[in-house]
């Protein structure tokens, strides 16, 4: 009998359970993230770079075209580890094999957290390479970037014509050799 009334209660407490939304469980909406929040950035890179040290990354953590992409540089000094303070500026420009020319984006100055801050918004799904230009006891520092935005296709144009191209050459020859045998 006891068996029965506990079962009885379980089936109740399942049936007046109301649905929890996990929404706010996890703390912050997805939506509501940015480069500000704590969400990991879509690609980071760290490099040495003659008398500094380089962290670059871009968030969301999905890049789409058309919407907002925000690149955060920090660069501290190798002797002693103190923060870079000038400005750096910021360009992108296609990576393809043909040259492109580069699009530049602004010069940005040290924010209150030592980071360089850039937002941008690419046109359409690629890949590109964002270029941080610096310069510090007269000297340029070059930074490139690359960076995959959207799902590109997966052969560029030009690749796909010289495909054509080159099937195109080897179809002549045995078309014409089966011709001749008629």
């Amino acid at each position: 009998m006891a068996i029965r009334v506990l079962g009885l209660v379980l089936i109740m407490m399942t049936l007046l359970a109301a649905p929890a939304s996990a929404h706010h469980v996890l703390g912050r909406p997805a939506y509501a993230y940015n480069g500000d929040s704590s969400t990991p950035p879509s690609i980071s890179l760290e490099v040495q770079i003659g008398k500094f040290n380089a962290t670059m990354m871009a968030f969301p953590f999905e890049l789409r075209a058309r919407q907002p992409v925000r690149i955060k540089l920090y660069a501290t000094r190798l002797d002693g580890g103190t923060r870079f303070d000038g400005t750096v500026t910021f360009g992108v420009k296609d990576d393809s094999w043909l040259p492109s020319d580069e699009e530049v984006l602004g010069e940005q100055a040290m924010n209150d957290n030592g980071v360089f801050d850039q937002i941008m918004e690419f046109r359409r799904d690629g890949d590109y390479i964002i270029t941080a230009k610096f310069e510090a006891d007269k000297e340029p520092y070059v930074i490139d970037f690359p960076v995959t935005v959207g799902k590109p296709a997966p052969v560029a144009p030009l690749a796909a014509a010289g495909g054509l191209l080159f099937a195109l050459l080897l179809a002549i020859p045995w078309i014409k050799k089966r011709r001749g045998r008629r």
